[in-house]
C-alpha cells in the first residue's frame, strides 16, 4: 500500500487497515508483533491516530515492507469505531493511577532515563492525554519525581482509582 492508496481510502477502510496493522504487528501481545514497525509508527500523529491524509512528510511510513506489501483487499472488517490510539487513550480517561504492565525498552523510549519496572505505579498527570509529546503517551509522575514524563500507553494499565 502506498501513501496515495491509503489517502484515497474511505474513513471506514482506513479504520479497517489500521486496526489490522495494530492487531497484527503493533499490539504488544500480537503473535506477529514487529518492534521495528511499532517503533517506526510510535508518536506519529497520523495512521493509528486519525484518518487525515498522510502528507509527503509522513510518507516514510510507507517504505516499511509490511505496509508496502499490505493487500487492502485481504484486510478483514472491524467493528471498531475509533482509531487505535484514541481507543487506547479512552481507558485512561479520569484514571488517577496507572501501573507498568510490560517492561519498556529504553532503546526507543530514551527519555525514560530513570529506573522503571513492571508493576511500578504512576500518577496520571494529564487525564485527557494533552500535554505529552505525542498522542501515544500518557504524562505521568510518581512519589520519586515531581516532573511529568511521557510513558507509552501500550505499556500501562489503569488502576481503578477514578478521579
Amino acid at each position: 500500500m502506498t501513501r496515495l492508496e491509503y489517502n484515497y481510502l474511505s474513513e471506514e477502510d482506513k479504520l479497517k487497515v489500521v486496526w489490522y496493522i495494530w492487531g497484527t504487528y503493533i499490539n504488544l501481545d500480537a503473535p506477529s508483533y514487529n518492534q521495528e514497525l511499532h517503533f517506526l509508527l510510535y508518536g506519529s500523529r497520523r495512521l493509528m491516530v486519525n484518518s487525515k491524509p498522510i502528507m509527503e512528510r509522513g510518507s516514510t511510513l510507507f517504505n516499511n515492507k509490511i505496509i508496502l506489501e499490505l493487500d487492502i483487499s485481504r484486510v478483514p472488517q472491524t467493528d471498531k469505531k475509533d482509531f487505535p490510539i484514541e481507543h487506547l487513550s479512552k481507558q485512561f480517561n479520569q484514571i488517577n493511577k496507572v501501573k507498568i504492565k510490560k517492561s519498556i525498552p529504553k532503546i526507543r523510549f530514551h527519555w525514560i532515563d530513570f529506573k522503571i519496572e513492571q508493576g511500578d505505579i504512576f500518577f496520571n498527570t494529564n487525564n485527557n492525554g494533552h500535554g505529552t509529546k505525542s498522542a501515544w503517551g500518557l504524562g505521568c509522575n510518581n512519589d520519586h519525581f515531581d516532573w511529568t514524563c511521557e510513558i507509552p500507553m501500550q505499556y500501562l494499565e489503569p488502576i481503578d482509582n477514578k478521579l
